[in-house]
């Protein structure tokens, strides 16, 4: 979720006109569903030009930020005396970093729509009340703006233009706050909102006058005050090496709930999963549906293994899965995070196949998690690889977070394959890709914005093609051949889907080209007949 800072250079909230206020908020507050939550840890450093650490906040942990308190941190941060002492700010910049572990977050109700925005159409794009003013000004200062823009699809459109907004926000920025990253992704996403017909000459003029301002300033930070602080910063690198001894110490000391802890030692490393379930089948070749193990507990959880001896989606690979027990008996919202591996076995005890460690979420929308492809059929088959027909599974498990009950709405994002998608499509989305693996090796667009509206339209697609061809109407078909089009231009690989669309396109022409029996004919029809029944039983 998007937060910002407030920062208060003279003091915060409560006039403290002697110390620097530093604050975290959470941004969009207005948009987000109502019982909205989020529970983080976080720090801040402040720095100066040459990035040498000035000070560093204590550790937030586990505060909650929602509707009643959205912003969290320190109205006497560090005393403003400090910050005034002679050569400690260097041209008078001060750089604030913050880290955060975000430890829950909770969208609250889906049904519940009165805080978010309604949207409002400006020259056929659909934005928010919010972003209508700037919409507006871009299209009074520049008409011709999206005269040549290639899609007419709905989805796209408010998908480019939400991208438009965040790069003209980006430019507006002063140049010093700009990092090479952001500049970087800054012309690529002006590169690509022109190749599908914006056209941004005004906004391409202001990238690089914004990229030669950063240019300049780079060179002027690379003065003699930079060096001096630098042959300071090497002098002084004995004592940073203690300090930062004595910072990890600590730092192991520390509870879980703070989440900044990167390392640990061999044994917590070997501790991240154990031997949860030991599985053996018999007759492992005669098995053809789906085999499911005894329910066994681990982390203080129940789970099942499931697998599918011919696959589950592809008939070349053995499936296998763990799940959740009797999910639907669990408190709504429910969810655990647990990371897992698979090893399987033959009856002597010889490795057949290990899976790397995964961190996954389990919950309603997704309780189950596993590998469609876990071994090719053919390598199960090979003479010798199975001993007396039996195959034995182990499954190491480490639940790391258990949640009863919750608010989950179906409603949160989740990154799968680079595509930022609704848990509750998250199945669909695997289902796709476990079926045709490279349909989207080739897409062209690397805008994380346009990459979820490509995978909306292909989701809605695949659901109007799985209706029955004679509910479709024209338009539906009509709309359905202009998104797949549209699709495969941007580079996704759609022949599986094609021929379905082509299927229905006939069956369609065919219902509405067959001739039909108009009322009077039928009556007429019935009638001769009543007629000859009578005459034929005389």
């Amino acid at each position: 979720s998007l937060r910002y800072l407030n920062a208060f250079p003279k003091g915060g909230y409560l006039a403290v006109h002697d110390h620097f206020s530093l604050f975290l908020q959470v941004a969009n507050r207005t948009m987000l569903p109502t019982g909205w939550k989020r529970k983080v840890s976080f720090y801040f450093t402040l720095l100066n030009q040459s990035d040498k650490e000035l000070f560093r906040s204590n550790i937030v942990r586990c505060q909650v930020l929602d509707v009643k308190g959205p912003s969290w941190g320190f109205e006497k941060l560090c005393p403003l005396s400090k910050l005034q002492e002679n050569g400690v700010l260097e041209k008078d910049r001060l750089i604030i970093e913050v880290y955060i572990n975000l430890i829950e977050a909770v969208d609250g109700e889906s049904g519940d729509v009165s805080g978010k925005e309604e949207t409002m159409d400006i020259n056929g794009f659909k934005v928010l009340a919010s972003q209508v003013t700037l919409v507006r000004k871009i299209f009074a200062e520049h008409p011709d703006i999206a005269l040549g823009l290639k899609s007419k699809n709905q989805v796209l459109k408010t998908a480019y233009m939400n991208v438009l907004i965040g790069l003209i926000n980006t430019l507006n920025k002063p140049s010093h706050n700009h990092s090479e990253t952001e500049l970087t992704k800054a012309g690529s996403e002006l590169s690509e909102l022109e190749e599908v017909g914006f056209k941004l000459d005004w906004l391409k003029s202001k990238l690089e006058e914004v990229i030669l301002e950063r240019k300049n300033e780079d060179v002027d930070d690379a003065d003699a005050s930079r060096v001096q602080q630098l042959e300071e910063n090497l002098k002084n690198l004995e004592e940073i090496v203690s300090d930062l001894k004595v910072k990890l110490d600590e730092g192991k000391e520390k509870t879980s709930c703070d989440g900044f802890l990167l390392v640990g030692d061999d044994e917590d490393m070997e501790k991240l999963s154990e031997k949860a379930f030991s599985w053996e089948i018999d007759n492992f070749f005669e098995r053809n549906g789906v085999i499911r193990s005894d329910p066994f507990t681990s982390g203080g959880c129940e789970w099942l293994l499931c697998v599918h001896p011919k696959g589950k989606l592809v008939d070349d690979h053995l499936s296998l899965f763990l799940h959740a027990v009797n999910p639907v008996s669990l408190l709504p919202g429910w969810r655990r995070r647990a990371s897992y591996r698979f090893v399987l076995l033959n009856q002597s005890g010889k490795e057949l196949r290990r899976t790397a460690e995964e961190l996954r979420f389990f919950c309603a929308e997704a309780e189950g998690r596993g590998s469609h492809r876990m071994l090719p059929l053919t390598k199960l088959q090979e003479e010798g690889f199975l001993e007396d027909n039996k195959l034995t599974i182990e499954v190491y498990i480490k639940v790391v977070k258990v949640v009863a009950e919750g608010n989950l709405t179906g409603n949160e994002m989740v990154n799968f394959r680079g595509f930022h998608v609704l848990n509750r499509q998250a199945v669909s989305v695997s289902n796709i890709f476990v079926l045709h693996p490279d349909v989207a090796v080739d897409i062209r667009s690397g805008i994380k914005e346009v990459k979820t509206a490509y995978m909306n339209i292909l989701l809605g697609l695949v659901e109007t093609l799985d209706k029955a061809p004679q509910s479709l109407s024209d338009t539906e078909l009509t709309n359905a051949e202009s998104e797949l089009s549209e699709l495969e231009e941007a580079g996704f690989k759609l022949d599986w889907l094609k021929p379905k669309l082509e299927e229905f396109s006939l069956k369609r022409k065919q219902a509405t080209s067959s001739p039909r029996v108009s009322p009077f004919e039928c009556i007429d029809f019935l009638v001769k007949r009543f007629f000859l029944s009578c005459f034929s039983e005389h």
